[in-house]
């Protein structure tokens, strides 16, 4: 009997917990992405006057502009 309810308690323990790195409560990831956006909100206020940027802050601009832009795939027109 004992048995029963150590499996059933290690069975509640465990169903609530959560593996899915996209959850609320991993909050590493939550707090790197609130950190990156607040410097690029820094960046995308600077990107008035590129020549401001340094450099990584230019990297990140044009990688993040290019990720909002629909740029055609020539991915398959380099294969022919």
């Amino acid at each position: 009997m004992k048995n029963f309810y150590l499996a059933i308690l290690s069975f509640l323990l465990f169903n609530n917990c959560s593996f899915n790195t996209n959850s609320k409560f991993w909050t590493d990831d939550n707090i790197k992405k609130k950190e990156f956006e607040k410097k690029l909100l820094e960046i995308n206020a600077k990107s008035k006057n590129i020549i401001s940027l340094s450099f990584d802050e230019f990297k990140i601009y044009v990688e993040e502009y290019v990720k909002k832009e629909k740029y055609p795939d020539i991915s398959k027109w380099l294969k022919k």
